[in-house]
């Protein structure tokens, strides 16, 4: 990652942040603990979500997405000792503001299409994306 962008995702993140997560989630959203892959166009709130899918390159299960159509962002959803969680790709934000309003219609509906329940949307290194230190959501 480039030093803007790094900036830029520090600026858009909150400095005090809760860490979830012992393991980062690009390391624990694969393999085993994968129960889906998802895309969301934070322009039109369009969920594109996979349970069969083990990348995001599936051309069999993403169309839009993969057509290089403006405001897709990308994420997994896994499990992590009996907790499900949803990993959020930030480098696809770096073209996007981060708002609470975009995580939270990712949550929601990632939440309506799943049959269990998610604990928090999490960043790459294991991070709440939904609350901070001073247990504001």
């Amino acid at each position: 990652m480039k030093p803007i962008e790094k900036r830029i995702l520090k600026i858009n993140l909150q400095e005090d942040r809760v860490k979830v997560l012992k393991d980062p989630p690009y390391v624990t959203a694969h393999n085993a603990n994968l129960r889906a892959v998802w895309y969301f166009n934070i322009l039109n709130k369009k969920l594109d979500y996979s349970t069969t899918a083990k990348s995001h390159q599936d051309s069999d299960k993403f169309k839009e997405p993969l057509n290089h159509e403006k405001g897709w962002i990308r994420g997994r959803v896994f499990e992590d000792d009996g907790k499900y969680y949803i990993f959020v790709y930030l480098e696809d934000w770096l073209h996007w503001p981060i708002t609470r309003n975009t995580i939270n219609s990712i949550y929601t509906q990632i939440q309506k299409v799943c049959d269990y329940d998610i604990s928090d949307v999490l960043d790459a290194d294991g991070y709440s994306l939904t609350e901070n230190k001073k247990g504001k959501k």
